[in-house]
């Protein structure tokens, strides 16, 4: 039987030095990677070497809504044109995930996984783990190899559960590949639409966020935001409340505007987990440790 065919859709803006592990991490996952810069300007500044297996774009760019929420909508317009190429380049799966994600499967190949998948399932939810930070690091996905366990996805006796520290920063809900003959579109960033089929969910196979893994990272991802709507899809029914993004944004557009950067070193410091604490939690079962890259 011929193994399947496999794709992951990534849109970029401005990536950093270690966006070149992304690539080779995933290079080695699957047949084509299709990178959507979001923003015209950055073609000649993005780190990738020219692959026949890498398809560089130039990524949806007008958005409806502000902020996070623009973001998204960009992305889902991306997701839509890598899968029209995945009809053109004979991709049977596709993958969406983000370019501070990376996908990982420690027991068998991803070729291997999608091969054994039932011709009834159309499509598969991972589960995410979210990265205990730090405030400097030369390479987050070599060098961070803690995260804070994902248990949206447990037992129901364990439910009461999920928010518990070390929280989330960001989403809890995972990230998702689609067989490409069934797919309508996407459903916002973490799922698709299929005409056919059932959705699955894969709990061996993860996706490590790397979410504002250091203090620049974190900045830069306050910078690229800039001022939004503190509410999804600038919809009045849909506030963001007081989440970790929208402090960051005031922290940051305050830092900006007084030229006063304490605070928001501060702020960024103050979710830093001590190295006792992170023994403690792994030791609980609250974090979990994975080492990605096993020879560096």
């Amino acid at each position: 039987m011929t193994p399947p065919t496999i794709a992951i859709v990534c849109t970029v803006r401005n990536p950093s030095p270690s966006f070149t592990t992304w690539i080779h991490h995933h290079s080695q996952l699957v047949d084509r990677l299709y990178i959507c810069l979001d923003g015209p300007t950055e073609v000649a500044s993005t780190p990738i070497k020219t692959d026949p297996a890498i398809s560089i774009f130039i990524g949806a760019h007008k958005s409806e809504f502000s902020g996070p929420s623009g973001v998204m909508q960009r992305q889902c317009k991306n997701v839509m044109h890598a899968l029209t190429q995945c009809v053109d380049d004979g991709i049977d799966w596709l993958i969406h995930i983000d370019s501070d994600e990376l996908i990982y499967s420690p027991e068998q190949s991803l070729k291997s996984y999608f091969s054994q998948i039932d011709l009834a399932i159309s499509c598969v939810r991972f589960i995410n783990h979210e990265v205990v930070n730090t405030y400097t690091a030369e390479d987050p996905f070599k060098e961070l190899k803690v995260f804070k366990k994902n248990q949206l996805f447990v037992m129901a006796e364990e439910e009461s559960q999920v928010m518990e520290y070390p929280f989330f920063f960001g989403y809890m809900n995972g990230k998702s590949a689609v067989r490409v003959e069934q797919c309508i579109g996407p459903s916002g960033v973490h799922a698709f639409e299929v005409r056919n089929g059932e959705v699955v969910l894969e709990q061996e196979i993860c996706i490590l966020h790397y979410l504002s893994a250091t203090y620049n990272d974190w900045l830069k991802k306050c910078a690229e935001l800039g001022e939004f709507n503190s509410f999804w899809f600038d919809d009045l029914q849909q506030p963001m409340y007081k989440s970790f993004l929208v402090a960051s944004r005031d922290i940051y557009l305050h830092a900006r505007q007084s030229g006063n950067w304490i605070a928001a070193s501060d702020f960024y410091s103050q979710f830093l987990i001590a190295e006792p604490e992170i023994k403690n939690l792994l030791e609980k079962g609250k974090l979990l440790h994975f080492n990605v890259f096993n020879g560096d």
